[in-house]
């Protein structure tokens, strides 16, 4: 029998997106300016998490995907990784 999931709290979502937000806010302007993700990730930043526990869940795990995708395009000290 497979273990179930305990769905998490609206408020440690919010949490998590407001820590993603921040993430995004340092990271986003050492992108490159003509990059099409970048631009994605900033107009996702400024998506809100909604008002269900679905849209939430998946707007911090898109947050989450962006801040990913940032820190291994930029490396390690915020400039392209070679």
């Amino acid at each position: 029998m497979a273990a179930e999931r305990v769905p998490p709290r609206y408020e440690d979502l919010q949490t998590l997106e407001a820590e993603l937000q921040h993430h995004l806010r340092v990271l986003l302007p050492a992108a490159p300016v003509e990059s099409s993700r970048a631009a994605a990730a900033a107009a996702q930043s400024r998506e809100g998490l909604g008002e269900g526990l679905r849209s939430a869940v998946d707007q911090v795990r898109l947050l989450a995907l962006d801040c990913r995708w940032l820190l291994r395009h930029l490396g390690h000290e915020g400039r392209p990784a070679r």
